[in-house]
């Protein structure tokens, strides 16, 4: 039998019910935090049902799938809330890293431009921007979006791991490592930031710091042998380099004598 409160709810839609649509959508936003995305999600389907029109509920919802590992249930909800609310950054950059998940990075970073030409001053935009262009091989543009992250939030330690990634791309490994030693200070526990240190480390050769920051990795919950196996093919890369550079070297000095 329904309450006198459901009753009124379906006879008064948008005055008693909405009220029970944003309650729902603020318990989901509560789990959200939490990492209860489940949960998250059945609450912002609640809020949904009650309300259609609340393209909040839609983009949370999507980001939340996201999460769960749905890029293609996050696009859905964020076209829906798009729908309802075309100048939505939030939506546009769901649907735009739902989509770098699934490889479309070109994209993805139509879809986060949009949502920077909404809210230019949101680092998160930026930073989630230039992991599209990294992964699409524009390690220049994806440097220049992680540095304007950090213009904009210079607490943000993602954009300085990304960036110094990219550094490392490029070669420029003292900057990397400058990159994460902030990165780092930043958030002590960001295991990535340690394995990309790692990495810098073991390109240039320092494998006292290498050992170092891959046992605060692994303390992290990094697992050790995938991590060594990683570096122990980086260090036979560099002597080659090392050694070609030697080569050529001597033959220009034979060119000379």
């Amino acid at each position: 039998m329904p309450t006198l409160f459901e009753i009124f709810g379906r006879i008064l839609p948008g005055g008693i019910g909405k009220p029970e649509a944003e309650r729902w959508y603020d318990h989901g936003v509560t789990q959200q935090r939490r990492g209860n995305l489940e949960e998250a999600v059945r609450a912002y389907t609640e809020a949904i049902n009650r309300d259609p029109t609340l393209d909040t509920a839609f983009s949370n919802r999507g980001s939340a799938y996201l999460n769960l590992g749905n890029p293609e249930q996050a696009i859905a909800d964020a076209n829906d809330a798009i729908r309802l609310k075309p100048r939505s950054p939030v939506a546009y950059s769901v649907r735009g890293n739902a989509l770098h998940t699934m490889g479309e990075h070109d994209k993805a970073v139509l879809d986060l431009s949009r949502a920077i030409s909404i809210n230019p001053r949101f680092a998160g935009f930026f930073s989630d921007r230039g992991t599209a262009h990294r992964a699409a091989g524009r390690l220049s543009n994806a440097i220049d979006d992680f540095s304007q992250a950090i213009r904009l939030e210079k607490r943000f330690p993602v954009p300085y791991n990304n960036r110094a990634d990219a550094y490392i791309a490029t070669g420029a490994l003292d900057w990397a490592i400058r990159d994460l030693d902030q990165a780092i200070r930043l958030d002590p526990m960001f295991a990535v930031a340690y394995v990309n240190r790692a990495t810098a480390n073991a390109i240039l050769g320092n494998s006292d710091r290498v050992r170092r920051d891959v046992n605060i990795a692994v303390g992290l919950g990094v697992d050790r042998r995938g991590l060594e196996d990683m570096l122990r093919e980086i260090r036979p890369a560099r002597r080659q380099r090392s050694s070609d550079d030697e080569q050529g070297r001597r033959r220009r000095g034979k060119r000379k004598s």
